[in-house]
């Protein structure tokens, strides 16, 4: 039985972020031939098998997720003593970072976990749209971007997808009293919507939704801040489409509650993105780490 090397475990583990053959042969500077070997030889020396096809993907079975599960961390812890013993020094490592409006729900806990796990790590978070984020990873100006998937075009960049958030809509507790058992139509024309700006594609979601129900809001105010957005709602400004997260505390401590409920809007599925030749120290292992605990950040939601 032939043993498994780090390469094998890499291999792996690449394949498993960026889901085929071929992406994980580009990142890993081989062959497509070559990935295939070594996922053959791996399943060979295991006795199981890794990943099952689909099209053009490939998916980890069972067995293989496990394996990813339990290999990736000491992959990375390897990765990052390789960088601290090359660099000869602790000197800390600062990266530009990108995040999107409503990624404040949840990205602050994320970046704890990741500083947590790299103490020399140090930040500079820039706030922007999701198109300002493309255009500033694709720049250079950002080394990482933290942004809702959208019809943008990130063909140009890596991007690994760090899951999904809900969105609600909420109101003011003294407001849903005041309105209570109004038809979905009566509340949206007592009451104001606030979503995020049209340039937004949650604000095309939101409306959307409401269409397929047959409700044309009256009034419509937009606001480019989410958790600015929450406040408004609290102090009664309307129907707001908010992430569950970020409303979380307002509504467990009774000053919003949820409205229109049968009004569903898609999840947000949330990204990183970073440059394809991007060699920066470090950038592998953050994201490595982020996509770990966005994930888990983010499944207690659903």
């Amino acid at each position: 039985m032939r043993r498994l090397s780090l390469v094998h475990i890499e291999t792996l583990c690449c394949i498993a972020r960026v889901k085929t053959f071929t992406a994980a042969a580009e990142r890993l500077h081989t062959t497509q031939s070559t990935v295939s070997a070594r996922v053959r030889e791996m399943e060979v020396s295991l006795g199981v098998k890794l990943f099952s096809r689909h099209g053009r993907t490939v998916e980890l079975t069972a067995l293989g997720r496990e394996f990813v599960l339990r290999a990736q961390p000491l992959l990375l812890q390897l990765n990052g003593l390789a960088d601290m013993l090359e660099s000869g020094e602790r000197a800390p490592v600062r990266v530009r970072i990108g995040g999107g409006p409503s990624t404040m729900s949840w990205l602050p806990d994320v970046l704890r976990q990741v500083m947590d796990a790299m103490p020399n790590l140090a930040y500079d978070l820039e706030i922007g749209t999701s198109a300002e984020l493309v255009q500033s990873v694709e720049s250079g100006r950002l080394d990482l971007g933290v942004l809702a998937a959208s019809s943008l075009d990130v063909t140009k960049l890596d991007a690994c997808s760090l899951g999904t958030e809900p969105m609600q809509w909420y109101v003011a507790s003294d407001l849903d009293a005041a309105v209570a058992g109004a038809p979905p139509q009566d509340l949206i024309d007592r009451l104001a919507v606030l979503l995020m700006p049209r340039s937004s594609f949650y604000h095309l979601r939101g409306i959307n939704a409401l269409r397929e129900h047959g409700i044309a809001p009256r009034r419509l105010n937009t606001c480019n801040n989410t958790a600015v957005m929450l406040s408004l709602v609290e102090g009664g400004n309307g129907i707001g489409l908010i992430p569950e997260r970020l409303a979380r505390a307002s509504a467990q401590a009774g000053h919003i509650v949820r409205v229109l409920e049968q009004v569903k809007v898609q999840p947000i599925e949330y990204m990183i993105v970073r440059q394809r030749d991007d060699e920066l120290p470090h950038l592998d292992l953050i994201i490595e780490l982020a996509m770990q605990a966005s994930r888990a950040v983010l499944d207690q939601m659903s």
